[in-house]
């Protein structure tokens, strides 16, 4: 008479068990959430990398205002912001957010975690996504290296011989190194740009570019690429914040790095505008930037004329012992 009750006993545990992990997971179901995804998860210095932030919450919750990442990702350099996607179901509200950003530096590199609170019947909640992770190197992929050749054994030689070709492979070497070393000196000379012709050339270069958020972070590219070797300051991996506050501890041409900043915050400005931006819109900072390097171009001329000058006369007029000896 005892088994059947231990059974039936049994049986109820399991059911009940059951059914308290099945209101468990409809009350996980029902909370508000956060899910961030970055494709691709490895990239290279300067390879976009697009992130897609997805909010969902209950039908019957409520936000103060639409979740927007724009905030979490200000100090990123953002490329492309389309507008969210936003789907209502009978089961509650997703909202879905695609950003293409630059990678700008190699390392490991954590995603901000964006959050947003919404209020349901038992009160505020607030989701916070979860923590990824994106490789940034100085190649998306290891290089394919050939196989191996198969172990060659050389014969034994004569002393004599062997010292002779030892001489003529040394002196075989040396050659080779001094040509490389010239061929080497000569390329870096005709390669190497001063930084007005660089930002000249990716001037002309994004003449041919149509979308206009591409315009924009090119151009900011350009102008954080001359401002740095001008300044000689790491522009490209610092946020506009950043780079203005370096304008008190700026000596030369003070005056057109505040413009310059300026550049960098209206292209910064667009690139966070809602809706649809228009190619007009960020045309003429091109102009702009490319007229304000030309007059820091001519200050520095200007300043290198009168440091000359200065040394010229300093040479030519030296202070006498009478003249010193007075002072």
């Amino acid at each position: 008479m005892d088994r059947p009750l231990t059974n039936n006993g049994s049986w109820l545990l399991l059911s009940l068990l059951l059914l308290a992990s099945s209101l468990t997971a409809v009350a996980a179901a029902e909370l508000p959430t956060v899910e961030v995804s970055a494709a691709p998860a490895e990239v290279a210095i300067g390879d976009p990398v697009t992130v897609t932030v997805t909010y969902s919450w209950p039908k019957g919750w409520q936000v103060d205002k639409s979740p927007d990442p724009g905030e979490d990702f200000h100090a990123a350099f953002v490329t492309d912001a389309p507008p969210p996607q936003e789907t209502t179901t009978a089961e509650g509200v997703r909202r879905v957010v695609r950003l293409t950003l630059a990678a700008t530096r190699s390392g490991a590199w954590a995603l901000p975690r964006p959050s947003f609170t919404a209020t349901g019947p038992s009160g505020p909640l607030t989701a916070q996504a979860p923590a990824v992770i994106v490789q940034v190197g100085t190649e998306a992929t290891p290089p394919k290296l050939p196989e191996a050749l198969p172990l060659r054994v050389r014969p034994p030689v004569e002393p004599l011989v062997a010292q002779r070709w030892g001489w003529l492979i040394a002196g075989a070497t040396l050659v080779v190194i001094a040509a490389w070393w010239l061929l080497r000196r000569r390329t870096a000379a005709a390669g190497a740009l001063p930084p007005a012709a660089i930002f000249s050339r990716d001037a002309e270069q994004l003449a041919a570019l149509r979308d206009p958020r591409e315009l924009g972070a090119g151009l900011s590219m350009a102008v954080r690429r001359y401002m740095g070797a001008i300044w000689s300051f790491d522009a490209l991996g610092s946020t506009v914040r950043d780079i203005a506050g370096r304008q008190s501890g700026i000596t030369s041409s003070a005056e057109r790095f505040q413009d310059l900043v300026r550049v960098l915050q209206q292209l910064d400005d667009l690139r966070w505008a809602a809706g649809d931006l228009a190619r007009e819109q960020v045309a003429p900072h091109v102009q702009t930037a490319s007229t304000l390097v030309a007059q820091v171009e001519l200050e520095r001329s200007a300043a290198a004329a009168a440091a000359a000058a200065q040394a010229a006369a300093n040479r030519s007029n030296p202070p006498t012992a009478a003249a010193a000896g007075g002072a």
